[in-house]
């Protein structure tokens, strides 16, 4: 894991919380007022895998705070928390996996991390805010998610799998 101190390492954590916010706020596909597709996830698996579950937490957390402040949307600590969840469940299952191929590495820590995550702790947050119930919102958002985990994990794998891309941000997979 890269220090935090070291002045590459934010100004990429900076690209990619940049990257969430645009992806998730203001280039997303919403479907009614609880379900959205976007790519607000893919920046901060990838926080994770370059630079483990801490810094991953950080990214995720400000992205979600000002990503929420420049929509105008309320900040909502249970969605935050989620958002949170998310990425340091990715982070740290893409690390704890070390031993598998980096395909099943993504599949198993993309799905576990979006399932509990997204799935579960966003959608609890969501029915407080839209004042509907967990119940009713959890079939469209399990859709939902199990598309954007196969998108964000094929996204993801194509990347880590250029070379270009991995001599950048010299990962070691």
């Amino acid at each position: 894991m890269q220090k935090i101190k070291s002045v590459k390492t934010l100004v990429i954590c900076a690209f990619l919380s940049a990257l969430s916010i645009i992806f998730g706020k203001f280039l997303n596909i919403p479907i009614g007022e609880t379900i959205r597709f976007s790519f607000e996830n893919t920046p901060l698996f990838l926080s994770g895998i370059m630079f483990g579950p801490i810094i991953s937490g950080i990214v995720a957390f400000v992205s979600d705070i000002l990503g929420s402040i420049l929509r105008g949307y309320a900040i909502n600590p249970i969605i935050t928390l989620g958002a949170v969840f998310t990425s340091v469940t990715g982070a740290f299952l893409f690390k704890i996996f070390k031993k598998l191929p980096v395909f099943i590495r993504l599949i198993l820590s993309v799905s576990i991390a979006h399932i509990v995550g997204s799935v579960i702790i966003k959608t609890c947050g969501l029915s407080i805010y839209a004042g509907t119930s967990f119940i009713s919102l959890l079939p469209m958002r399990s859709v939902n998610y199990l598309i954007m985990i196969v998108i964000d994990t094929l996204v993801l794998f194509f990347l880590l799998k250029n070379r270009s891309f991995k001599k950048i941000l010299e990962l070691n997979l």
